[in-house]
């Protein structure tokens, strides 16, 4: 009888149930405790930027004559820049 009663509650599926949820509980806590400390975040970015290299050539192609405008202010920014 002894033997039956002890299985019986511990196969009782509303106790596992139980123990589960003290356990989620205590990871719940622990996150918490966790979430509460101070965090560092990091973050880098490197870029490449400026007005130096070679002064593009006018040509007489469509893309040429169409930026015609934009390659002549170009070049007279990197004239003044250096």
């Amino acid at each position: 009888m002894q033997e039956a009663l002890h299985e019986a509650l511990a196969n009782r599926p509303d106790l596992k149930a139980g123990r589960i949820g003290v356990q989620v509980s205590a990871l719940d806590a622990r996150l918490a405790e966790e979430q509460a400390k101070p965090q560092v975040n990091l973050t880098a970015q490197v870029e490449t930027q400026g007005l130096a290299g070679r002064v593009l050539p006018q040509t007489s192609s469509i893309f040429g004559s169409i930026f015609a405008d934009l390659f002549t202010q170009v070049d007279e920014l990197s004239t003044l820049a250096g």
